[in-house]
C-alpha cells in the first residue's frame, strides 16, 4: 500500500484535519509542514498532530490544484463554458487536476471523500474503485 504525499498540501490554503490521539479531538486547519519525524504542524497555535488527512466533505475552491497528489477520491464540480452546464464527478487525483486544467471548464470546487485504490493513511477509509 502507498501513502498519498501528504507534504503536497504545505501552506496551500487547504483546510485538513488534524487528530490527536490523547484526546481524539480533530483540528481543522492547514497543513504548514510534515516534520521528519511523522508529525505535522499546522497554522493553528503550532498544534502537533500524527494525524493529517485533507478535511473530508468539505467544498474547497482553491486558485489552482495542479498540486493535488495521487492517492484521494474528490466530488469534482465544475461548468463546461461551450455548453454552459454544470458537472458533479467523482474523481481520482489525476482526473481531478485534468478537470481544473481543462480551458474549456470552468471549476468551482472539490471535496476530498476518501482515499483511492492502493493508498492508505490513518483515519481515511478507501472509497472503492479509481474513479
Amino acid at each position: 500500500m502507498k501513502k498519498p504525499n501528504m507534504k503536497a498540501f504545505e501552506n496551500k490554503g487547504f483546510d485538513c484535519e488534524f487528530g490527536s490521539s490523547k484526546d481524539g479531538r480533530r483540528v481543522i486547519a492547514n497543513l504548514m509542514s510534515v516534520k521528519k519525524n511523522g508529525y505535522y504542524t499546522t497554522n493553528s497555535s503550532l498544534f502537533l498532530s500524527k494525524v493529517c488527512r485533507p478535511r473530508l466533505m468539505h467544498a474547497q475552491d482553491l486558485p489552482s490544484w495542479q498540486w493535488v497528489p495521487d492517492g484521494f477520491i474528490w466530488i469534482a464540480k465544475w461548468v463546461n463554458r461551450i455548453a454552459d452546464e454544470e458537472y458533479t464527478e467523482a474523481v481520482n487525483s489525476e482526473r481531478l487536476r485534468e478537470i481544473a486544467a481543462h480551458d474549456l471548464h470552468f471549476f468551482m470546487s472539490a471535496a476530498c471523500i476518501g482515499l483511492d485504490q492502493g493508498y492508505e493513511l490513518e483515519g481515511m477509509e478507501v472509497c472503492g474503485a479509481s474513479a
